[in-house]
């Protein structure tokens, strides 16, 4: 114990030495999603305040194939709702060797099984037993952005080795609706924007979807300089917030929709630094970083509570780890709850 603990006060002063603002261990509740053997967790989505749905894949036993000389083995994933303190609720077998994705889109819940020629979209009843399928289109689609009655607007690519473009797709014809190559499209409000690279000048752009009556257009809002690379993209309250990579550093701009963008906080400018995640929620931000070692990537969550202000970085239980992500806005009390996946079927909980 006495040296356990002489860690971590090592741990504390170094960080200290190097300047951290503010630092503290994790204190978060650890939630076991499956005692399946094998089962690991794909992705999570934070439905409310009591509960939490799942994709979890169970490896089967590899097995040769004398005629092949392969070994090959059957996965079967799994959609299970838990409560906030792992208790399965519910759990039923979605299929075999197939991947799947959970989205929330406004109040409705959809599964996605997609492969390299083909993707399906399901509806999640309301009480989470049945799943009705919507449509199946040839399209690669990673996410759903938006639902129009009948309509999806959805982040795809015409074959799986395409780049990213933004679709209107429905149950028999789908159509193109940015012709820019999209890294990120996402709702806020009634509004679509996109994280695109400009055709011309193969720069990064942040843009707005305008509705025609027969078609889109675009409007650029911010371009970003060619020499950083943008990772994620998030607004509130009018803010533009972009967290970007340029050279071993991570930084976070935060601009406006008339143009404006500033340098807030740089992560890591001596150290190994790349971006992965952002959420942005009544002026708190938290963001994860990884940093390159020797052999291992470590994750490190920051978060500020006054809009980019001031910093604390959180100690993760197990650094290695970096995914499944979820986030949830919670209304009630202006908070943030975060998930995330640490192997072993278990997900570590963080509330901001």
């Amino acid at each position: 114990m006495r040296a356990q603990k002489g860690k971590w006060v090592l741990i504390i002063l170094v960080m200290i030495f190097l300047g951290c603002e503010n630092f503290y261990l994790s204190e978060s509740n650890i939630i076991k999603v499956t005692n399946r053997s094998k089962g690991i967790i794909s992705d999570v989505l934070i439905v409310d305040d009591t509960k939490l749905l799942s994709i979890v894949n169970q490896h089967g036993r590899a097995e040769w194939n004398d005629s092949s000389g392969i070994a090959s083995r059957n996965d079967t994933a799994f959609l299970v709702s838990t409560d906030n303190n792992g208790k399965v609720l519910k759990e039923q077998q979605l299929g075999i060797n197939a991947n799947w994705l959970i989205q929330k889109v406004d109040s409705s819940i959809y599964i996605m099984k997609y492969s390299k020629d083909r993707t399906s979209i399901y509806s999640l009843s309301e009480n989470g037993d049945h799943l009705s399928l919507i449509l199946n289109s040839p399209l690669y689609l990673r996410s759903i952005i938006k639902r129009e009655n009948d309509l999806f607007i959805c982040e795809g690519r015409l074959q799986y080795d395409d780049n990213y473009q933004l679709f209107e797709v429905s149950k028999k014809k789908y159509k193109i609706l940015s012709p820019d190559i999209v890294d990120q499209a996402f709702s806020h409000g009634d509004e679509i924007f996109e994280l695109a690279r400009d055709s011309d000048s193969k720069s990064y752009i942040f843009q707005k979807l305008l509705k025609g009556e027969q078609k889109y257009s675009s409007q650029t809002i911010l371009k970003y300089d060619r020499k950083i690379l943008p990772k994620t993209v998030k607004v509130f309250d009018n803010q533009i917030f972009t967290l970007c990579q340029k050279a071993d550093s991570a930084f976070l701009l935060i601009g406006d929709m008339k143009g404006k963008n500033e340098v807030v906080k740089v992560f890591g400018s001596e150290n190994r630094i790349f971006p992965k995640i952002m959420h942005v929620f009544n002026h708190k931000i938290v963001i994860m970083v990884g940093e390159r070692g020797t052999i291992n990537v470590e994750n490190h969550f920051f978060y500020s509570e006054d809009n980019g202000k001031s910093w604390t970085e959180i100690q993760l239980h197990n650094s290695h780890y970096s995914g499944p992500v979820a986030f949830y806005d919670n209304e009630k009390n202006k908070s943030i709850k975060c998930l995330l996946g640490v192997g072993d079927g278990k997900i570590e909980e963080f509330n901001f």
